[in-house]
């Protein structure tokens, strides 16, 4: 009960038209009826129409670039015990590179 009352003195408490407070199948009906209602859709469905793929799309790039740059760095983490493989085994032929000055 006391939410209800709460949102009915909303209006009156902040100053604001109370039509931003009807309930919701008001206001909608308010916006598809209202003089200014044809601006609205002509203008910002357009306009979503046109960035809402654009946004999906931009996601879907970055997906595919994150999942190409784990895989990357996954395969190369995993290569590692590879490439070093032989120094544990022979640690004076990596010194020997080191002071002679040819690194390998």
């Amino acid at each position: 009960m006391l939410p209800l009352v709460i949102w009915q003195c909303l209006p009156w408490l902040a100053g604001v038209s109370p039509i931003l407070f009807r309930p919701p199948s008001a206001v909608f009906r308010y916006l598809v009826t209202s003089p200014w209602a044809h601006d609205v859709w002509a203008t910002f469905v357009p306009a979503m129409v046109q960035t809402v793929p654009l946004a999906v799309g931009g996601m879907i790039v970055g997906l595919v670039l994150g999942f190409l740059l784990a895989v990357a760095v996954w395969s190369c983490k995993r290569a590692e015990p590879q490439v070093m493989q032989g120094i544990e085994h022979a640690p004076h032929r990596l010194y020997a590179h080191y002071r002679d000055g040819a690194w390998p």
